[in-house]
């Protein structure tokens, strides 16, 4: 087969004589040979393509992760804040075990 190939494409009669096969088996051969160097380079085209397209993907998935990290993030650190300022700890130290709370007054009309 390397014969009937490109650099030294030596004619199928020829070949065929050399190795005793018949020539239309070398055509058939030659022609599957073509076929599977245009099935490489198809399929290599597609796994490139194939690779960029996720690799794109994972990059817009890492910009995606990162916003929704942050948005997270901003309420947790909000409700801290609200705490910070919002805690009354005599309050929490009275009523730690439910007690220290007067029952409730009716209310009179």
């Amino acid at each position: 087969m390397a014969r009937l190939l490109p650099p030294e494409s030596a004619s199928v009669e020829a070949v065929a004589r050399e190795i005793g096969v018949g020539a239309q088996t070398l055509e058939r051969w030659r022609s599957d040979a073509r076929c599977r160097v245009v099935a490489i380079v198809v399929a290599s085209i597609g796994i490139w393509l194939f690779h960029f397209m996720i690799l794109k993907g994972v990059q817009q998935a890492a910009f995606i992760n990162s916003i929704v990290t942050v948005a997270k993030i901003i309420p947790i650190l909000v409700f801290i804040v609200i705490l910070i300022f919002g805690f009354r700890l005599d309050l929490f130290q009275a009523n730690l075990y439910g007690g220290g709370l007067a029952a409730p007054q009716e209310v009179q009309l």
